[in-house]
């Protein structure tokens, strides 16, 4: 059984989760790929199959456990989707609703700003209307001061950083021991 998510573009292919970027609304993607729940068919058909075939199963065999154990996290990146949130959470089978807000700031003309009123402004928005949903919101929050503020906010889902600053970071503080 297909889902309103088919046909959107799908982010990414986790281990548990797969992301979708819905574009400006609950109708229209970024491009190919199914969505939640997983098919056998549609647009996504050699998907199921590679990992029906790494777990040694069947395709049906594949499908229930992946409905089961895999995420659908909708992005919201853009402030289009902003504008059209309550009818992106009528989506059925969205688990989290992730905000990128640096890729929001920059759909706003406010690239990198992402503490600027505007912005926080429109997250806002996304996160009440999620909390009336009863949808889990998440967002990426990159310092321990952001992190305890967006929980107060009342995010569920975040991000703690990404791999290329805890990568700099490792790294500075080696090179930081080094003496010269």
């Amino acid at each position: 059984m297909e889902s309103s998510l088919a046909g959107q573009a799908d982010i990414g292919y986790g281990s548990d989760g797969r992301d979708h970027a819905l574009g400006h609304d609950a109708g229209r993607g970024n491009g190919g790929g199914s969505g939640a729940p997983v098919s056998a068919g549609g647009r996504s058909w050699l998907w199921p199959r590679l990992r029906a075939l790494r777990w040694g199963l069947t395709v049906p065999e594949y499908v229930k456990m992946a409905n089961q154990e895999i995420m659908a996290i909708v992005l919201i990146e853009q402030i289009g989707a902003v504008d059209r949130i309550d009818e992106i959470l009528s989506v059925p089978g969205i688990d989290v609703i992730m905000i990128g807000p640096y890729d929001l700031s920059g759909s706003m003309g406010l690239l990198g700003q992402v503490t600027h009123p505007k912005v926080e402004e429109a997250i806002d928005r996304v996160l009440a209307a999620a909390q009336k949903a009863k949808i889990p919101a998440g967002i990426l929050a990159l310092t321990p001061g952001e992190i305890n503020r967006r929980l107060d906010q009342g995010f569920q889902f975040l991000i703690v950083g990404t791999d290329t600053g805890f990568l700099a970071g490792g790294a500075k503080n080696i090179l930081g021991q080094i003496k010269r």
